[in-house]
């Protein structure tokens, strides 16, 4: 009888031990991969949705129109990712990241040689082997997608790339 209580015993806590390591395999981390893609997919997907959008000084809504920092605000606040309105505080958000390692969904800030701040923000929408493009609020034709590539204007004023939507989901998802 006892040997039959030891077994069921030692069996007991073989299959403990079992599911115990099969939960600390890297599973977790792969779903959370697969969930950042998909969160950039659905970023870019309505960031798309608000083409033609006019431009609007301080706009914050597709109803009134947006300005660049509150085209991005608004587009990453519908996905759960929380940014404040205006590019000087949207640029203390995130970590940065070379301009090669861009993805979708990351915000990218643009400044004049001289200055020490950024005049514009926009949004990544695509990095394909380098060939960048942004999806953003302009004054002149409201919310464009342009090809930093074939743009002189934004290229040669390209400073800085955060990603705000990795930190912000791996937050949300420690708590």
């Amino acid at each position: 009888m006892k040997n039959i209580i030891h077994v069921t015993l030692l069996l007991g806590l073989l299959i403990m031990c079992f599911r115990w390591g099969s939960d600390q395999q890297d599973f977790p981390n792969e779903d959370r991969e697969i969930n950042l893609t998909q969160k950039r997919e659905e970023i870019a997907q309505l960031a798309t949705q608000l083409i033609d959008i006019k431009y609007r000084s301080a706009g914050r809504s597709p109803e009134t129109g947006f300005d660049c920092s509150g085209f991005t605000s608004y587009v990453l606040k519908k996905n759960g990712i929380e940014v404040p309105a205006h590019s000087l505080a949207q640029l203390k958000k995130g970590v940065t990241q070379a301009i090669e390692n861009a993805q979708v969904g990351d915000l990218i800030f643009f400044k004049r040689p001289t200055a020490k701040s950024p005049f514009h923000v926009a949004m990544i929408y695509q990095n394909i082997n380098g060939q960048i493009k942004i999806i953003h609020s302009t004054t002149s034709q409201g919310v464009v997608i342009n090809d930093l590539s074939k743009s002189k204007y934004w290229n040669s004023k390209v400073w800085l790339v955060k990603d705000v939507i990795k930190q912000e989901t791996s937050e949300r998802s420690n708590i």
